[in-house]
């Protein structure tokens, strides 16, 4: 474990210096890294699975490597190579034909995003098992359109109401001195100008970001809870003998939404400190919403050979934070 997380350490090391002192290093390991991102999500997840049990029995994920890299890697590169090459080609043809591609991409990326969304969810929960109970999952384009259209309607009514509460604050303070200084030493905050700069934009800097990570974090968990209500829905636990295990998440958008919004403001505030207690409030809330129907003490125990599993996946998939896991 301790190679492993001075492996991911190094790599973040190399890309923060690239960052500052070489471009072409910084973009040389992003490339190498997203190229290698398909084993790190697929070793992650085989760890995450096979660390976790339940009545000692535990879980195992067995998708095959190579299908993990045909959906996270050549399906999306073959998706953009294929939609470049017409954007190229009707551009070469005729400005106009690029014009209505153009327009017509804008429609058609997001629908290829939630297919291909579905399509690795899928993939993912038709390989996990629990001892040598097989799953299975048929998910619905249509629920991951609903998820992320809400989701994304919410951000904008967030959006708007924040604009109208700025508008409507600047109509009732418009004749304060005060007010109208700090936007002017904001101004010059935002156009470089950071000398003898007074704290009070600091604290307009730090409440920006803070609004605006709120209302992403409201965004992804609204996602997060509507989603995993459907694939809990759409899953089966097939027990040796004919017998099936269905779960159920019953994930509500206020409680859920109100945790993590919560959970992020205990990290933000005690400098991470919080980041236990926000993995036991976030499990026990799972926990209290997710329902097995079934006669589970019939699974017969399979306990996945832990003597090749690597860390390394884990330890990356957290650093950089390419999973789904939702420990806020």
């Amino acid at each position: 474990m301790v190679i492993s997380r001075m492996i991911v350490i190094l790599l973040f090391a190399v890309t923060t210096f690239g960052y500052y002192y070489n471009t072409y290093l910084m973009l040389g390991v992003l490339a190498v890294t997203w190229l290698f991102l398909p084993f790190l999500y697929w070793a992650g997840l085989r760890f995450n699975a096979r660390m976790s049990s339940y009545r000692n029995v535990r879980f195992d994920f067995t998708a095959p490597l190579i299908s993990m890299f045909k959906i996270i890697l050549f399906y999306p590169l073959l998706t953009i190579a294929t939609l470049g090459g017409v954007l190229a080609g009707a551009w070469y043809v005729n400005m106009a034909f690029a014009e209505f591609f153009a327009a017509i991409y804008i429609f058609l990326v997001p629908y290829l995003f939630i297919k291909w969304k579905v399509m690795l969810d899928n993939h993912i929960y038709d390989h996990y098992s629990y001892g040598e109970c097989e799953f299975e999952t048929i998910l619905s384009k249509k629920e991951y359109f609903f998820a992320y259209a809400n989701a994304t309607g919410l951000y904008i009514g967030m959006f708007v109401g924040l604009i109208v509460s700025i508008v409507l604050l600047g109509f009732i303070f418009h004749d304060s001195t005060f007010i109208r200084q700090l936007m002017i030493d904001f101004d010059r905050y935002n156009n470089g100008f950071r000398t003898h700069v007074p704290f009070a934009v600091y604290i307009m800097v730090f409440l920006s970001y803070l609004v605006t990570g709120l209302m992403g974090w409201a965004w992804k968990s609204t996602i997060f809870y509507r989603i995993r209500n459907h694939i809990y829905e759409n899953i089966s636990v097939y027990i040796p003998g004919g017998k099936t295990l269905q779960v159920t998440s019953i994930l509500e958008f206020k409680p859920f939404v109100g945790l993590v919004l919560s959970n992020i403001l205990m990290l933000f505030f005690s400098f991470g400190l919080a980041w236990p207690a926000t993995r036991v409030r976030l499990a026990e809330h799972f926990t209290e919403n997710t329902l097995i129907e079934g006669e589970l003490d019939v699974a017969i125990a399979s306990n996945a050979d832990l003597q090749d599993v690597n860390v390394f996946g884990e330890e990356a998939d957290d650093f950089f934070g390419m999973n789904d896991d939702f420990g806020i």
